[in-house]
C-alpha cells in the first residue's frame, strides 16, 4: 500500500475500521483533516510531476526528480522510506 493510501486510510478508519471508505467521496465531511505528512505527500506528488513536465519541456523545476539531478532527491526519497 503506498503512503498516500495509509494516510488516506487514516482519515477514515473511525468511518469503516476495514478501509471501504478511503475513496468514497461521500464521506468527505467526515474525514478527519490531512496530517502534515499527507500534506506534504501531496506537495511533492504535485512537484514530481511539475518537474518531469518541465524536464521533458524545457522549463524550470523543484528539482525533486532524477531526470535532471535533481538536488531534493535525497529529501524527497527520505519522505518516501519514511525517515
Amino acid at each position: 500500500m503506498s503512503p498516500m493510501m495509509n494516510f488516506q486510510y487514516a482519515r477514515t478508519a473511525h468511518i469503516d475500521p476495514k478501509g471501504n471508505a478511503a475513496e468514497k467521496t461521500q464521506y468527505a465531511d467526515q474525514c478527519k483533516q490531512p496530517s502534515k505528512k499527507m500534506i506534504q505527500a501531496d506537495k511533492y506528488i504535485k512537484e514530481i510531476l511539475h518537474d518531469l513536465d518541465a524536464a521533458n519541456n524545457k522549463g524550470k523545476t523543484y528539482s525533486v526528480t532524477h531526470r535532471l539531478d535533481g538536488d531534493k532527491v535525497n529529501e524527497v526519497e527520505a519522505f518516501l522510506d519514511g525517515k
